[in-house]
């Protein structure tokens, strides 16, 4: 067992000094420091990558991964978020720490993840601005646009336009409509 971490900490060396987060494939920095047990190392270098090259999805992923492991709960949640937002066809939940969230995946698909994940309390509802309506062309996000805005107008007691957002959701997603209706009754018996 020590030679195998020595010869991965070894890896790890020449990757940091040649400045090289992809080792080959899917395979990086990170996913070494894992296998050491040092997720803490892990995080600060999909941090670092994350700093100075365009996010994707898959490292995005790792990152909340690795969050998870670390207990680092909340950041977890959202970025497993933003990665199912930025492309969720680079989700795999078989790689997912997030257990509960890999049965949301496999259930309802990564593209409706966002939606269902938000009405199971493991993904956070994080705001959507007008630069971000393309999503109305993916079905998944178009569900978690219609939620979110429904939430919104709630809390902004814009009660026409929030009827017009369930009416819109249920319409589109029944299925979905109807958790979301099951968890407005439990709210409103919770208060």
């Amino acid at each position: 067992m020590l030679f195998k971490d020595a010869l991965i900490q070894e890896i790890i060396s020449i990757a940091q000094k040649a400045d090289v987060f992809f080792i080959k494939n899917d395979i990086t920095i990170s996913n070494l420091f894992l296998m050491i047990n040092k997720p803490e190392y892990a995080e600060n270098e999909i941090l670092k990558y994350l700093n100075t090259n365009k996010a994707s999805a898959s490292v995005i992923f790792k990152l909340a991964n690795v969050q998870y492991i670390l207990a680092k709960h909340t950041e977890s949640r959202q970025n497993y978020m933003k990665a199912l937002m930025l492309n969720p066809n680079e989700i795999n939940p078989e790689i997912t720490n997030n257990r509960t969230l890999a049965e949301i995946v496999k259930k309802y698909s990564a593209e409706m993840t966002p939606a269902w994940g938000w009405i199971y309390s493991q993904l956070p509802m994080i705001e959507l601005n007008a630069n971000e309506l393309y999503y109305k062309s993916k079905r998944g996000l178009y569900a978690y646009y219609l939620l979110w805005m429904s939430e919104k107008s709630s809390v902004e007691k814009n009660f026409k336009q929030m009827v017009n957002y369930r009416k819109l959701l249920k319409e589109k997603e029944p299925e979905l409509y109807d958790a979301y209706f099951e968890l407005l009754k439990k709210r409103k018996r919770d208060f």
